[in-house]
């Protein structure tokens, strides 16, 4: 093979295989690649290759017609498939496992019961810096996406 052709053929493989999010298809018979000399290379793992086998535990584009094999990942924010994070669908069930045991009624300053003072403990009362910090909660560490959770409702204006 022709040098320019192989630094050709693993350039497109560089770009192609991580713009698709998975490998390719072993069961495809010919896989051929323009050289841009008017020729073809094929690639010699997947034509006719009986031993070829492909990744099971692989993931990818669930949108891609005949890639059964695939777990969709979440599209939306902090982890999660929704676009707009809320006080009734994300933080109030957070806020009840991870701050309201010191928090909670009868509990020390601030208290986060609703979503009205949750919101001012946020918005003023510091809750964010000391979360962003990592040093609330102080009876556990929050996962990266938590702490997303709660910034994200911070800076798009406290969603109800």
């Amino acid at each position: 093979m022709h040098k320019s052709a192989l630094l050709f053929v693993l350039s497109v493989s560089l770009v192609l295989i991580p713009a698709c999010g998975d490998k390719l298809d072993p069961m495809v018979d010919d896989v051929t690649v323009p050289t841009g000399n008017g020729n073809t290379v094929t690639d010699p793992n997947t034509s006719g290759n009986p031993n070829a086998t492909g990744n099971p535990n692989a993931t990818g584009n669930p949108n891609i017609s005949g890639n059964a094999n695939t777990t969709p990942t979440p599209m939306g924010l902090c982890g999660t498939s929704d676009t707009k994070i809320t006080y009734a669908t994300h933080i109030a069930n957070l806020v009840t496992t991870t701050c309201s045991s010191c928090h909670g009624p009868g509990g020390i300053s601030p208290v986060m019961t609703n979503f009205t003072n949750t919101k001012a403990s946020f918005d003023t009362g510091g809750s964010k810096e000391a979360v962003a910090s990592g040093y609330m909660p102080k009876a556990r560490t929050l996962t990266a996406n938590q702490k997303c959770l709660f910034d994200t409702w911070t800076t798009t204006n406290f969603s109800p």
